[in-house]
């Protein structure tokens, strides 16, 4: 299959919009924003932590459900203590390929 297709395009540039900080708007509330930031992660790692991390630790269902709970958790409290570190840019990467 890879022999099917060449790269035509690889490229990765900054977001068009909020581009330096998604959540920006919410900067002057570190409870909101350590709250929008937290909840953006978790939509898209926690079915992944779930089955590869918590799951295979975890006596039971519930006890997965308490490590995800609690690594989120702490997660949100290192970003409430490094706002100035953790600021979440978003980033396109474009990849055209084409038919040989």
């Amino acid at each position: 299959m890879s022999k099917a297709f060449e790269i035509d395009t690889l490229k990765v540039e900054p977001a068009p919009l909020h581009a330096a900080d998604l959540f920006e708007d919410a900067i002057g509330d570190p409870t909101e924003y350590t709250r929008l930031y937290t909840g953006y992660i978790r939509a898209f790692a926690d079915s992944t932590l779930l089955t590869q991390l918590f799951e295979p630790s975890a006596k039971s269902a519930e006890e997965a459900d308490r490590l995800a709970d609690e690594f989120f958790h702490r997660l949100d409290g290192l970003y409430r203590k490094s706002l100035d570190k953790c600021a979440f840019e978003i980033w396109h990467m474009t990849v055209v390929l084409r038919r040989r």
